[in-house]
């Protein structure tokens, strides 16, 4: 911001320069050419500040602005998207390809208080080390329970560690090694959980 700033001063200087000495050495700035100015780089500002940023952005922060943009271009593309089966091909092939992990999917309830249900993509279904297609996770399940309680991600090694599943961690263990997930995200709305993504082993091993 600090040399955004002084660029558009620098060039302000030089447009006033430019009115005293190349076009008329005794015309003066007049309040009217100031609020000229003024107007012009109100409207310059905006897209200058967003280069700098994405500049900074790019060079500074690579990682998190890939991912910005993978976000707002996903979005885009299902908006105007019906198919149940294209968006999740599209959610599956974006966070494979974005995040480089084994396998994705999403179990989405049906009915409220109901199961959740995998609802395998076209690519998912021939993914290597995919969890079984028809997979169902009980409204019971300790998981269910715990995502229901804090509507925020829960990962594999919190299902181990996590004390309010201590009564119940063999049974979460065994739902999410079902899954092959190491990250549970829920899909909120209106206060209920209406969906889960299920995010596998990224492939380099990293968590």
């Amino acid at each position: 911001y600090v040399l955004l700033a002084s660029g558009m001063i620098a060039s302000y200087m030089g447009v006033v320069l430019a009115v005293h000495t190349v076009f008329h050495p005794r015309l003066e700035v007049t309040p009217y050419l100031n609020t000229f100015l003024v107007i012009v780089y109100a409207f310059l500002f905006p897209p200058a500040r967003r280069l700098g940023v994405g500049f900074v952005d790019r060079t500074l922060f690579k990682t998190p602005y890939e991912y910005r943009e993978v976000v707002q271009q996903l979005s885009h593309t299902l908006v105007s998207e019906l198919d149940l089966d294209r968006i999740l091909a599209e959610v599956d092939a974006t966070l494979r390809d974005t995040l480089r992990l084994e396998h994705a999917m999403v179990l989405i309830r049906p009915e409220r208080g109901g199961a959740f249900v995998h609802y395998p993509s076209t690519r998912a279904r021939n993914a290597p080390h995919a969890p079984e297609t028809d997979f169902t996770l009980s409204p019971m399940s300790p998981l269910v329970r715990i995502l229901e309680q804090r509507t925020t991600e829960l990962s594999k090694w919190e299902v181990r560690e996590n004390p309010l599943l201590r009564w119940d961690r063999a049974q979460a263990l065994a739902d999410i090694e079902r899954m092959g997930a190491n990250l549970l995200v829920p899909a909120v709305f209106k206060g209920d959980v209406v969906a889960i993504l299920s995010l596998g082993a990224k492939t380099s091993g990293a968590l």
